[in-house]
C-alpha cells in the first residue's frame, strides 16, 4: 500500500464467490426480510447503524489512516462525520411524502416506491468509509441487496463497517462485502443478470467500460467518475480566505480526491500576492509532513508506486516542455522529517507543488492542465476578464466540481450559472452534506448523483396502483365497452373500416357505397377498396398460387367464350376442344395451380425462415459464445455453410417458376462438393472436434439443403409441364426475354456458389493434411474442458543441488514458434539458461479458439491452469515481446510469489490498446474471418508457393488462418475495456521486487518520442530495474538482429542469475 511494510491481506473474491454472494442477496430480496420491511423498521435500524458507528470510531480512524496513508487529523475529522448519511435517510424513511394523483372518474391513484433487488456498489481507494456510507445509507433505506466491492487497495475498513452494520440489525445476505480485483471480482459482479443497479466511483476509462456492460444488461447505473476542479479568485475576493480555501481544497487526502481544486484561475490584478502567500502556506505544509498516524503531521503519501509514477510524469512533461516551473515543490520527499524523524523513503511522499507559467498562461497547453494528476499539484492560471475567467474553468472535458472566491455575491451568482459542474462552491471547497446532490454534469464526470433524496429515488422504482371505487351500477354504464351502449358507437364506427372482409370489397370503378357487415359498418372509395384489394391478395393469397385476379374465376376477356362445361381443373387432363385451351401466356398457366408446387414453395420459406435464424445466432455467437455452443476452432466454417445454405435458398425461391437445366447441374455439382466437405468433416477427428456440433450440423443442413433444391427444381420443371399440357394442349419450349435474364441470372449466381463450394472443399482438404502435423508438446484441456491448449517444456528444472528458474515464454502478434522460440532454444542449447516453456495462446498454433469474448487476463488464467495441469510449478522469469508482453503482464501479476523476473522485448504498452481496439480494425478482421474459409491466400500460399504445413500452423502464413483471425477479433472486441480494466488492475497488484529488463527497438524508438517514453514507463512496472536497453539498430523484432541477438542472450543471463541469488 503507502507504505513499504507488510499490511493486513484479504481473501479476493472469486466468480464463485460473486454467484454465492448474489444468490444471497437475491434470496433476501425474495424473502422480504429487509424489502418488504416497514420504512419505520429500516430507519430504526439505520440509527443504530449510526450509534454503533461512533462506539466504533477507535478502531475505524487509525485503519482508515494506515490502509490509506491519509494524516490521522483527517480521519479525525471526517469519519466521525459519517453518521449522519445514515441519520438523514432514516429520517427521510420517516417523512417522506408518497403522491395520491388526481384521475379521471372514480378512481384512486397511488404512487409507492419499491426496492429495485440486488446492487453493487464499487468505492474507489481515496475514500473508503465515506464514499461506501454514501452509497451504502440510500441503497439500505430502499430497502434493496447490497453487495459492495471496495478497491482492493483499501479493502478493511470496508469489511469492518459490513459487521458492525450487521450488529445494528442488518440482515443476513442484504449486506455483503466482496473484496477483489476489478477485473476479476467487479467485472463478475457488474455483468450479472440479477444485478438491478450498479454504483460506482472511479477513473473515468473504467466508468465508461462497466456502463457498456451495465447498459448491455438494461439496468440503472449512477458513476461518479473523474475531475479537474477549477477554482476562480476574483480580485473582490479575501486573499488571505481564499489561500486557506485554496490548500485545504486541493491538498486534503493528498490531492487524491476527484472534486480537488487543481487549477487555480487568478485574477490579474492579485496573482502576485496570491502566489506570496499561497507559496508560503504550501511551504508550512511541507515542513509539517511526517508519520501519518501522527497529529502533527500535515499531509501523507499517496496511494501506491503507479499514483506517484503518474503525478511525476505529469509534472516533468510540464517542466521538460518549458511551459510551466514549480513555485514550489515539484519531487519526490527522501531524506527524514523535520517534525517527527519520520523517514519519506518509507512511503510514496510528493511533496505538496505550485505550478507556474513559464510565458503568459503557457500553463494551459500543458498535460497537467487538463489530465487528473490525483495528487498534491496544483496548476495557477491568470485572467483580466470574468468572460476569460468562465472560459478557462469550462477548459475541460470533466465537469463535477468547481470553486468561486469573490465578495461580490452578483458575481458569485453570474459566475456560477455558466461553470459546468454539478457542484459549485462560493467562498469554501469540498463541502459535503448527505442532503446536497453530489454529481457531474459531463459523461468524463460521470452520470446521476450521490447524496440526497435524488440518490434514494434512484434506488427504488416507482409502483403505481389504480383502485376503482365507483359502484357496481356506475361501473357498467362507464365501462361497458363491449355491450350495446350508443355512447360507444360513434367510436366503433371510426375503426370499423379496419376490420371489413375483403370478399364484401366492391370491384374497382363502382360509386362509392355503404355496406353492412355485421358488426361493422364499412363505408369504401374505390380508391381506398382498390389498395385494399391489391394488398389482401397480392401479399397474402399470390404465393400461393392463383395468378387470376382475386374475385376473377374465368380466364381473361379474349377466351370469355369458355364453357362452363369445359372450365380447366386440376383434375382435367388435356382438353377434346380447342376452344378449351388457353394461351401459353396467359398468367393463369402456373406450376402454383398444383398444391403439390406450392407446398414445395411453402418449405422452402419455412427452411429459409429456419436457416436464417440459425446464420444470425452463429453472427452473434462470433462475438458472445452460448454456453454449450463454442466449437474450438474459429467458428467462421460454420458461418460461411450457413451463409451458402441461406442465400441458395433465397435464389431458389426468386427463381422458384423459372426452373432451368443450369440451375439443376449447379445443384447437382453443389451438392456433390458439400456432401465431400461433410465426409471430411465427420472422417478427420481433429476437424471434427474443432468445428464441434455446430459446424458439423451447419454443413448437413447445407448439404440437405442442396440436395432439395435439386428436387425442388426438377419438381417445379415437372409441373410446369404437366400445366402447359393441361391448360394449353402442348409442353411450352419457348423462353420469354426476361425468363432468359432469370435464367443467366441464376445460372451466374449458382456458379458462384459452386466454387465457393470448391473452395471450401480444397481448404478443408488443407486442414485435413495440416492437422497431421503433430505439436512438439502437450495439448491439456482447460476451462472446465472447454478447449484445448498447447503447452511445450524442455530442459531440467534442478541443477546440481539449486532450482533453475524457468523461462516462460509469451509470443507476440504471431506464434511463438515463429518468433520468440527460434531464438530462446538456441539459447537454451548454448547453456545460458537450464529450462524454458512456451505455449500457444487461444488461437494460435495448435491451441483452440476460446469462447468470446476473452480477454488478455483470461489467457493468463488459461496458461496458469495448463502449467498446473502439466505439473509446472515454477519459478518463472516471464519473457515476451510486444504485444505478448501485456498477457505476461497479467500473469505475473496474478502468479507473484512464483514469478523470479519479467523480461520484455520491445513490449507493447498499454495506452495503444485503443489501436488494438479500434472498430474499423474489428470490422476488417471480422470480415477476413468471414472469407476466410475460401482458403484464397492459403490456397495460394500451398500452390503457388510451395508453402509447407508448419507454415501454415505455426509460420508466417498462421495469420490467414480462421482460428488466428478469431483470436485476433478477440483480442480487438475487449482491448480498450476488459484487457485494459485487466492491465489497470495488475498496475496496483505487481510485485514490487520482481527484477525487470526491457529491451526496446532502436527502430521503433527513433520513429517516435511517445514510443520511448512509454518504454520507459514500462521499465518501472517495478521498483528493481535490472536494465532498460534500447538496440539501435534492432527493428521491433529485435531477436532477428546479431546485436539484438547477443544483448538479449546477455541481458537474459544476468536476470536468471539475479533470480538465483
Amino acid at each position: 500500500m503507502h507504505q513499504l511494510k507488510k499490511t493486513p491481506r484479504c481473501h479476493a473474491a472469486s466468480s464463485s464467490d460473486v454467484e454465492a454472494a448474489i444468490t444471497a442477496a437475491q434470496q433476501a430480496c425474495e424473502s422480504g426480510i429487509w424489502s418488504r420491511a416497514s420504512r419505520h423498521h429500516r430507519a430504526d435500524v439505520l440509527d443504530k447503524c449510526a450509534a454503533l458507528l461512533t462506539d466504533a470510531l477507535p478502531q475505524l480512524i487509525p485503519l482508515e489512516s494506515k490502509q490509506t496513508g491519509r494524516v490521522m487529523r483527517e480521519m479525525n475529522a471526517q469519519v466521525p462525520s459519517l453518521t449522519r448519511w445514515f441519520k438523514y435517510y432514516a429520517s427521510l424513511l420517516r417523512v417522506e411524502e408518497r403522491s395520491v394523483l388526481p384521475t379521471v372518474g372514480k378512481l384512486h391513484n397511488f404512487i409507492d416506491r419499491t426496492p429495485l433487488g440486488v446492487v453493487v456498489q464499487i468505492t474507489p481507494f481515496n475514500h473508503p468509509l465515506l464514499i461506501a456510507v454514501k452509497k451504502l445509507a440510500p441503497a439500505l433505506a430502499a430497502g434493496n441487496s447490497v453487495i459492495i466491492k471496495p478497491s482492493e487497495l483499501t479493502p478493511l475498513t470496508t469489511l469492518l463497517l459490513a459487521k458492525i452494520l450487521h450488529q445494528a440489525g442488518i440482515p443476513d445476505g442484504v449486506l455483503s462485502v466482496l473484496p477483489g480485483l476489478g477485473a476479476v471480482t467487479g467485472k463478475a459482479l457488474v455483468e450479472h443478470p440479477l444485478v438491478r443497479k450498479v454504483d460506482v466511483t472511479g477513473g473515468t476509462e473504467a466508468g465508461r467500460a462497466i456502463g457498456k456492460i451495465v447498459g448491455g444488461n438494461l439496468a440503472k447505473y449512477t458513476a461518479e467518475l473523474g475531475g479537474k476542479a477549477p477554482v476562480i479568485v476574483f480580485e473582490k475576493a479575501d486573499i488571505d480566505t481564499a489561500v486557506n480555501g485554496i490548500v485545504f481544497g486541493s491538498f486534503i487526502a493528498s490531492g487524491q480526491t476527484c472534486v480537488a481544486g487543481t487549477r487555480i484561475i487568478v485574477q490579474s490584478t492579485i496573482v502576485d500576492t496570491l502566489l506570496e502567500k499561497l507559496k508560503a502556506k504550501v511551504e508550512g505544509i511541507t515542513r509539517r509532513m511526517g508519520d501519518p498516524s501522527k497529529l502533527e503531521s500535515s499531509m501523507g503519501p499517496l496511494i501506491s508506486e503507479r499514483q506517484l509514477g503518474r503525478v511525476e510524469r505529469l509534472v516533468d512533461q510540464a517542466r521538460e516542455n518549458q511551459l510551466a516551473i514549480p513555485l514550489v515543490g515539484g519531487k519526490r520527499m527522501t531524506g527524514h522529517s523535520n517534525t517527527d524523524g519520520f523517514d519519506f523513503a518509507k512511503g510514496y511522499f510528493y511533496e505538496p507543488t505550485v505550478l507556474v507559467s513559464t510565458s503568459d498562461n503557457s500553463i494551459v497547453q500543458t498535460s497537467i492542465w487538463r489530465e487528473e494528476a490525483f495528487g498534491p499539484v496544483i496548476v495557477v492560471a491568470k485572467f483580466d476578464s470574468e468572460e476569460e475567467a468562465i472560459a478557462l474553468a469550462n477548459d475541460t472535458e470533466f465537469g463535477l466540481g468547481a470553486g468561486i472566491w469573490t465578495q461580490d455575491l452578483s458575481q458569485a451568482f453570474r459566475v456560477s450559472e455558466r461553470i459546468e459542474a454539478g457542484i459549485t462552491w462560493v467562498n469554501t471547497h469540498h463541502r459535503n452534506d448527505p442532503s446536497s446532490p453530489w454529481g457531474g454534469v459531463t459523461s468524463a464526470s460521470g452520470v446521476g448523483s450521490e447524496n440526497g433524496i435524488e440518490a434514494y429515488h434512484t434506488y427504488t422504482t416507482t409502483k403505481s396502483t389504480i383502485i376503482n371505487y365507483a359502484s357496481p351500477e356506475e361501473s357498467l354504464a362507464s365501462d361497458d365497452w363491449f355491450g350495446g351502449s350508443e355512447k360507444w358507437h360513434s367510436v366503433v364506427q371510426s375503426i370499423q373500416w379496419l376490420s371489413v372482409d375483403p370478399t364484401q370489397i366492391r370491384k374497382p370503378g363502382t360509386h362509392g357505397e355503404c355496406m353492412m357487415s355485421s358488426p361493422f359498418i364499412y363505408c369504401a372509395t374505390p380508391l381506398l377498396s382498390t389498395a385494399r384489394h391489391f394488398i389482401i391478395y397480392t401479399v397474402i393469397m399470390s404465393p400461393w398460387g392463383n395468378k387470376a385476379s382475386p374475385g376473377e374465376h374465368t380466364a381473361p376477356a379474349q377466351n370469355d367464350h369458355i364453357s362452363e362445361n369445359t372450365e380447366p381443373t386440376e383434375q382435367t387432363r388435356l382438353l377434346p376442344d380447342n376452344e378449351g385451351y388457353l394461351s401459353p401466356d396467359d398468367p393463369a398457366v402456373s406450376p402454383y395451380n398444383l398444391w403439390s408446387v406450392r407446398a414445395l414453395r411453402g418449405v422452402s420459406i419455412v427452411a429459409l425462415a429456419l436457416s436464417f435464424i440459425w446464420w444470425t445466432f452463429l453472427l452473434v455467437s462470433i462475438f458472445v459464445s452460448p454456453p454449450m455452443i463454442h466449437p474450438r476452432g474459429s467458428g467462421f466454417f460454420a458461418f460461411a455453410y450457413t451463409t451458402l445454405a441461406t442465400g441458395y435458398l433465397v435464389a431458389g425461391l426468386l427463381f422458384f417458376a423459372v426452373p432451368s437445366k443450369p440451375m439443376t447441374i449447379w445443384g447437382i455439382v453443389l451438392a456433390v462438393l458439400l456432401l465431400v466437405d461433410m465426409i471430411i468433416i465427420l472422417a478427420v477427428p481433429r476437424i471434427r472436434l474443432e468445428e464441434g456440433w455446430v459446424g458439423i450440423a451447419s454443413v448437413v443442413w447445407v448439404t440437405l439443403i442442396s440436395s432439395y433444391q435439386v428436387v425442388q427444381n426438377r419438381a417445379v420443371a415437372w409441373g410446369k409441364r404437366e400445366e402447359e399440357e393441361r391448360l394449353t394442349g402442348r409442353e411450352e419450349t419457348r423462353r420469354s426475354l426476361i425468363e432468359w435474364v432469370v435464367v443467366l441470372a441464376e445460372t451466374i449466381l449458382l456458379a458462384f456458389m459452386a466454387i465457393a463450394a470448391v473452395l471450401f472443399t480444397a481448404t478443408l482438404t488443407l486442414r485435413a493434411f495440416d492437422v497431421g502435423l503433430e505439436a512438439p508438446g502437450q495439448r491439456y484441456l482447460v476451462h472446465g474442458d472447454a478447449y484445448q491448449v498447447h503447452l511445450a517444456c524442455f530442459g531440467n528444472k534442478t541443477a546440481g543441488d539449486s532450482e533453475v528458474p524457468t523461462i516462460l515464454l509469451e509470443g507476440g502478434n504471431g506464434p511463438v514458434e515463429h518468433t520468440l522460440q527460434p531464438f530462446i532454444d538456441d539459447v537454451y542449447q548454448r547453456g545460458s539458461i537450464g529450462r524454458y516453456c512456451y505455449w500457444d495462446r487461444p488461437g494460435f498454433g495448435w491451441s483452440d479458439n476460446a469462447p468470446s469474448p476473452h480477454s488478455a487476463g483470461m489467457s493468463a488464467d488459461v496458461l496458469a491452469e495448463a502449467l498446473a495441469l502439466a505439473g509446472e510449478t515454477g519459478p518463472w522469469i516471464v519473457v515476451s515481446a510486444g504485444v505478448g508482453s501485456l498477457y505476461s503482464r497479467l500473469f505475473a501479476s496474478r502468479n507473484l510469489l512464483e514469478v523470479r523476473g519479467i523480461f520484455m522485448i520491445d513490449p507493447l504498452h498499454e495506452e495503444y490498446l485503443g489501436n488494438i481496439g479500434r472498430p474499423g480494425r474489428g470490422f476488417l478482421l471480422w470480415l477476413r474471418g468471414v472469407v476466410s474459409p475460401l482458403g484464397l491466400d492459403r490456397l495460394a500460399g500451398a500452390i503457388l508457393r510451395g508453402r509447407s504445413r508448419e507454415d501454415r500452423v505455426m509460420g508466417r502464413s498462421a495469420y490467414q488462418s480462421g482460428k488466428y483471425i478469431k483470436a485476433k477479433l478477440q483480442e480487438s472486441l475487449v482491448a480498450v475495456t476488459m484487457t485494459a480494466a485487466e492491465i489497470q488492475s495488475a498496475r496496483h497488484v505487481q510485485m514490487g521486487h520482481a527484477p525487470v529488463v526491457v529491451v526496446s527497438s532502436g527502430e521503433e524508438v527513433r520513429k517516435s518520442s511517445l514510443w520511448e517514453e512509454r518504454q520507459e514507463d514500462l521499465s518501472h512496472i517495478t521498483d528493481n530495474l535490472l536494465a532498460w536497453d534500447v538496440a539501435e539498430d534492432a527493428p521491433h523484432e529485435v531477436w532477428t538482429t546479431g546485436q539484438g541477438r547477443e544483448l538479449l542472450e546477455r541481458r537474459l543471463k544476468e536476470l536468471v542469475q539475479q533470480s538465483q541469488t
